[in-house]
């Protein structure tokens, strides 16, 4: 394997090392965005997929669900892709209190 040749690349290599089972649910980035190791020192740094929503995007883990850290990878993943379908810039499904608005719209893109 080459060495990462950048900052970014560098942490993201460290954050699959440590995170990604190819026999669990979701891809290496799904489940780097899953993470739920917020003590880690990498944790704010972490490449999130473009399709998570805007509570994983923040990099803030007060902005995370109750309970976020301590649920199963296979549930967390579900779960980020459930709220990354509705709309990806819905607030976390255990703090938002709103119901689903209208006219939003869901990104698409080309990977």
């Amino acid at each position: 394997m080459n060495a990462p040749t950048t900052r970014g690349a560098a942490i993201a290599a460290k954050c699959k090392d440590c995170i990604h089972d190819p026999a669990a649910l979701g891809n290496w980035k799904e489940q780097v965005s899953a993470c739920p190791c917020t003590d880690c020192p990498l944790w704010r740094f972490r490449p999130v997929s473009r399709t998570a929503p805007a509570w994983i995007k923040s990099h803030d883990a007060d902005e995370l669900p109750d309970g976020w850290t301590s649920l199963h990878h296979d549930d967390a993943i579900r779960r980020l892709r459930a709220t990354s379908r509705d709309n990806p810039e819905r607030e976390a499904p255990a703090r938002s209190n709103s119901t689903r608005g209208t006219g939003a719209t869901q990104r698409v893109g080309t990977p």
